[in-house]
C-alpha cells in the first residue's frame, strides 16, 4: 500500500488536448499488454470508464525494472504524460516517469512517499514544460511483490482524496509475476482495470535519464519526449 505525506495539487480546470488515437496512427506502432478490463473507449464522458492508456515502451520497462530492483519492498514513482482526445474518445498517454528510490520509506507491505519527493517531483514537472507545456501529472505507481495487482484500502483512500480528476490513474506492478493494472475512481467508486496498450519504440532520440538530488539518496527521470 501506498502513502502521500502531502496532497498533489493540480488545476481542475485543464482540458484534453487534441490528438491522433495512437490505435489510428500506424506509425506509432501498438504492442497489446494486459487487456483484462473491458476494451471500450470512453464515451464523451470521461467519468463512465476506465480510460484507455497508451505508455512509451521504455517507460514500461523502466517501471517494471525499478519494481523488481525493490524487492521484497515495495518502490514507486510518478507517472507524467497526456490526457487527449481524439473525437469522443479519451485516451491517456504515459510518457515520462519519476522513480523514487529505496530508503527507510519502502516496507514489505507499505511505501511511503515523502515531502522531498512531492518536491522534485514539481522541479521535474517544471522542467518538462519547458519541452512539453501540455505534460501533466497522471498519478503514481507502486509495486506489490508477490501479492498481487489490487488497490488496498490505503491506495483508495489516496487515490480518492488525491488523486480525483479524470486523468489520475493509479498504476499497480507485481514484479514477481510481470502483471500491472491500472486504476481509476468514478463517480465515488473504482472502474474496472483499464486496457494498457505498450508503444513499441520509435526511432527518434529519448531524452538522456536525469538525478535529481533527494536527501543522500536520487531519483531517476527518464522518458520520451
Amino acid at each position: 500500500m501506498a502513502e502521500l505525506i502531502i496532497k498533489v495539487r493540480q488545476r481542475s480546470t485543464v482540458v484534453p488536448e487534441k490528438a491522433i488515437l495512437p490505435l489510428r496512427d500506424r506509425s506509432s506502432g501498438v504492442w497489446i499488454k494486459n487487456t483484462e478490463a473491458s476494451r471500450r473507449w470512453a464515451p464523451l464522458d470521461p467519468f463512465l470508464s476506465s480510460i484507455p492508456t497508451f505508455i512509451h515502451r521504455d517507460v514500461y520497462d523502466s517501471i517494471h525494472a525499478h519494481a523488481l530492483k525493490g524487492v521484497p519492498d515495495e518502490i514507486g514513482g510518478a507517472l507524467l504524460g497526456h490526457w487527449s482526445v481524439d473525437g469522443n474518445r479519451y485516451f491517456l498517454t504515459i510518457a515520462y516517469v519519476l522513480h523514487l528510490h529505496q530508503g527507510p520509506w519502502c516496507g514489505r507491505t507499505r511505501l511511503i512517499f515523502p515531502h522531498e519527493f512531492v518536491w522534485a517531483l514539481d522541479r521535474f514537472v517544471q522542467e518538462l514544460k519547458v519541452q512539453d507545456p501540455t505534460v501533466l501529472r497522471l498519478g503514481l505507481y507502486h509495486s506489490h511483490p508477490g501479492y498481487g495487482v489490487f488497490l488496498s484500502s490505503t491506495d483508495l483512500r489516496m487515490l480518492a482524496g488525491f488523486f480525483n480528476e479524470p486523468w489520475h490513474t493509479a498504476m499497480v506492478v507485481d514484479p514477481y509475476s510481470g502483471d500491472e493494472g491500472l486504476f481509476f475512481r468514478r463517480d465515488n467508486r473504482i472502474a474496472p482495470r483499464g486496457a494498457l496498450y505498450v508503444l513499441r519504440p520509435r526511432e527518434i532520440e529519448t531524452p538522456p535519464r536525469r538525478r535529481v538530488a533527494f536527501s543522500n539518496e536520487f531519483l531517476e527521470a527518464g522518458g520520451r519526449a
